[in-house]
């Protein structure tokens, strides 16, 4: 009761309206097995999912992807799946360029050890379904994997199959070199603590464009469903990071729950004051 009370004070403090570009994609259409590739629900994006073009990521209606471990709400029922047995992927643009810092969540499934599930930045216009980027994340079977300027590496490892779980990230883009940290399943939101994964070594370039989703699975012969994407929501916040992080996440960040704490301490006093 506590915390939804600081976590409501703070919404307070913050409006509770988002600001600046916010884009969501909840994958809720409604033909079930649908072509990803050509569907344009969501908000703020530019065109239909389609770049790098693929008709192998489907969209299902079956029930949406779920965490307890944060407050986002999605709209209507559906997630999108992988049918392919080797990498692909489709891209999408954005209404407007995001620079500075942009928060991201999205939530990722896998139900075998070769299904793959994960997200792109900016992949370059023509290339193809076929195409890995230089920036990108990949659940594959139980492990994050991260490409960061070329480079693959394990962010965490040991995540349970056939359960959801929530990635969320930030990116710092701007002139120069971008930051891109990331927090897998973070156990609290209001303290994200050290991230799984962060780098600094890298360029995306000066703003995020577009993003992209990839997922399949690697065996021929079975072709099992690729892994699971629901509930991408990506944000600038208006220039406001705090703003940002509750656009993705639903809730405060650390910051604004610390002046909310005050807030909360502040009024206390007042009230005990009065009543003396």
């Amino acid at each position: 009761m506590f915390v939804r009370l600081l976590i409501a004070l703070a919404l307070i403090g913050s409006g509770g309206a988002a600001f600046g570009t916010v884009i969501v994609e909840d994958f809720n259409y409604p033909d079930n097995n649908a072509v990803l590739s050509g569907l344009g629900g969501g908000s703020g994006w530019s065109g239909a999912w389609g770049l790098g073009g693929t008709a192998t990521i489907k969209v299902s209606t079956g029930a949406n992807l779920s965490s307890s471990l944060y407050n986002v709400s999605q709209s209507g029922t559906g997630r999108a799946y992988g049918t392919h047995p080797e990498f692909r992927a489709i891209s999408r643009n954005f209404t407007s360029s995001l620079s500075g810092t942009v928060w991201f969540s999205v939530l990722l499934q896998n139900n075998s050890d070769i299904t793959h599930a994960g997200l792109q930045f900016n992949n370059p216009l023509g290339g193809t379904a076929y195409s890995t980027t230089d920036f990108e994340f990949d659940l594959a079977g139980d492990t994050l994997n991260v490409k960061y300027n070329g480079t693959t590496s394990e962010a965490k490892t040991n995540l349970a199959l056939e359960e959801t779980h929530l990635v969320v990230g930030k990116w710092d883009v701007g002139v120069g070199n971008d930051t891109l940290q990331l927090w897998v399943d973070p156990a609290s939101l209001p303290s994200l603590g050290t991230a799984d994964f962060t780098d600094n070594s890298g360029d995306v370039g000066n703003e995020l464009l577009r993003v992209g989703v990839l997922a399949y699975n690697t065996d021929s012969v079975t072709k099992p469903t690729g892994g699971l994407i629901d509930a991408l929501r990506i944000s600038d916040g208006g220039g406001d990071s705090d703003q940002g992080f509750l656009d993705v996440t639903g809730v405060p960040e650390p910051g604004t729950l610390v002046l909310a704490v005050l807030a909360l301490l502040a009024g206390a006093f007042a009230w005990i004051r009065r009543r003396r």
